[in-house]
């Protein structure tokens, strides 16, 4: 197999990976624009659960393992926003580079 053909299949794989990375985005925005997704989670976890939580860390009368618990599920909240947040992002980059995988490989068909 020569050079350029081994460049081909690796621009084939990029773009195979944008492609699926790009469709788990588009997935997650198809989501988040659900009704019930807003309520249940955008609106009912992420900020009253939220909220709640952060309500409680003040309490005085708290056991340390139950402080503990607290902390844990604000943790809990922020790893799932980050994780939705840098789904999105990484959906929106690949998006844009199924474009230049696509014109890289009509080019390099060309030269073959």
């Amino acid at each position: 197999m020569n050079d350029l053909q081994s460049q081909i299949q690796q621009v084939e794989v990029s773009l195979e990976e944008a492609e699926r990375i790009a469709a788990f985005g588009e997935a997650l925005n198809r989501l988040e624009n659900n009704r019930d997704f807003q309520t249940v989670i955008l609106e009912g976890y992420f900020q009253k659960e939220a909220s709640r939580l952060v309500m409680l860390t003040g309490e005085i009368n708290l056991k340390p393992e139950q402080k503990e618990a607290v902390y844990a599920g604000i943790r809990g909240i922020a790893e799932l926003r980050q994780f939705f947040i840098a789904r999105r992002t990484a959906g929106q980059m690949a998006a844009k580079e199924i474009l230049d995988f696509k014109e890289a490989l009509d080019e390099m068909r060309e030269e073959a």
